[in-house]
């Protein structure tokens, strides 16, 4: 599977609108819409659909020229087959390995373990 980030999409689209249009590349295994956000993502089930959509880097959808990019995974879940410990774009641990820590603060010193 291959995961494309898609930028500057209109918060009122629908997924269902995302997956038909990147379904022309190949098919579509997942497509969300971060309404409140204004980008989405498309997960394609092959990598030679992917890159047929990146062959367009910038795209209509819905009336909206969005950005079609390579999608940078936070950790977790894959994307663009990258594994870095933290990534995104919340400084998380630099390139060090992965951990299965996480950092939970504003907790009132009277909470127990």
């Amino acid at each position: 599977m291959a995961k494309l980030f898609l930028g500057g999409i209109n918060p009122n689209t629908a997924a269902d609108v995302v997956r038909e249009h990147f379904s022309r590349f190949g098919p579509v295994a997942d497509a969300v819409v971060m309404r409140d956000r204004g980008f989405g993502f498309v997960t394609f089930e092959t990598r030679e659909a992917a890159d047929a959509a990146l062959q367009q880097p910038q795209q209509t959808v819905d009336g909206q020229t969005i950005d079609v990019k390579e999608a940078n995974g936070r950790g977790g879940k894959g994307g663009s087959g990258s594994s870095r410990g933290g990534g995104g774009d919340g400084g998380g641990g630099g390139a060090g390995p992965t951990t299965d820590k996480v950092f939970v603060g504003g907790l009132p010193q009277d909470c127990s373990d």
